[in-house]
């Protein structure tokens, strides 16, 4: 797979010849990496309406962190209780009518919904609703094709993973009315303005041996998944413009085409600036200055 860098110098290469003799050009890179991501969102958008499915290539793998838990983003109290908890930051504590209690959080944070079913991998029955919760995730945004933009959502807890499956938001909410997939924990994408958030339900919160037994320890879950984000660099794993670009190589040609075809091609069709402010100002100046004609004085 090539970087970033390279797609973007490649196409510049291509719409100015190589061209190094001017230090002035129409487009700076920064406006070609645009163009790149816009087009590689319409190539990912053609290819779910296609049938086809999105090649994997245009996936990113994340680590979804606690730095991005919504509720400790709008809470000190609630993110304060949580760094006290986990290991590291791949950590999250599940937002729930207990650990809320456990955090001493303000009631206003709490976020409406009911908590119902069971956990995966249940080992005991003593569990009470308040022992249920979600977690609220922070995305950056999400290209919302073939699974909301999302997949294989997956959740461990101690040494147990599951695959979690991506349902609509309304399904998400209904979801314990239904009597075959009450028990089980889901996700959904919200979409809120601009940012999208990553909704996981119906997880326990924390242990709890037996009826009337402690319950201060709470449950550390992680998370992995796939995704499509509209911007690759929003990934928190992205290091700089020379990581490897989520793109299927097979496909480069055909985003340097449309580039250089819809965005490219106005730009060198424009009037050229035969004038380079670093080189030819000077020289400007004095042909200029030779083409007034000198008065000669007027004498009565």
């Amino acid at each position: 797979m090539a970087t970033l860098n390279e797609i973007a110098y490649n196409i510049k290469n291509l719409a100015y010849g190589g061209s190094t003799t001017t230090s002035e050009e129409s487009v700076g890179i920064r406006q070609i990496k645009f163009w790149i991501h816009y087009y590689r969102a319409m190539l990912i958008k053609e290819e779910s309406m296609g049938g086809r499915g999105v090649n994997t290539h245009f996936f990113q793998e994340i680590l979804l962190g606690y730095e991005k838990d919504y509720n400790v983003l709008i809470s000190k109290t609630w993110a304060d209780y949580v760094t006290t908890q986990v290991e590291d930051s791949l950590e999250f504590i599940i937002f729930s009518e207990r650990t809320i209690n456990l955090s001493g959080a303000d009631s206003e944070v709490v976020y409406n919904e009911d908590y119902y079913g069971r956990d995966f991998k249940n080992q005991h029955t003593y569990e009470e609703s308040g022992d249920y919760g979600i977690a609220v995730i922070n995305l950056p945004n999400l290209l919302h094709v073939d699974g909301y933009g999302i997949k294989n959502l997956r959740v461990r807890r101690n040494h147990n993973s599951i695959d979690l499956p991506i349902v609509s938001i309304n399904e998400w909410r209904n979801k314990k009315y239904n009597r075959f997939t009450s028990k089980s924990p889901a996700a959904s994408i919200l979409i809120s303005g601009n940012e999208d958030k990553l909704i996981v339900g119906n997880l326990k919160s924390v242990y709890r041996e037996a009826v009337g037994e402690s319950y201060d320890t709470p449950i550390k879950y992680r998370f992995y998944a796939d995704a499509l984000y509209a911007n690759p660099t929003d990934n928190d794993s992205w290091i700089n413009d020379d990581t490897k670009y989520p793109m299927p190589d097979v496909l480069i040609s055909e985003l340097n085409k449309r580039i250089l075809t819809q965005e490219m091609g106005v730009v060198m069709q424009s009037k050229e600036d035969t004038i380079d402010d670093e080189r030819d100002s000077t020289n400007v100046q004095q042909a200029v200055q030779g083409q007034v004609p000198n008065r000669q004085k007027r004498t009565r």
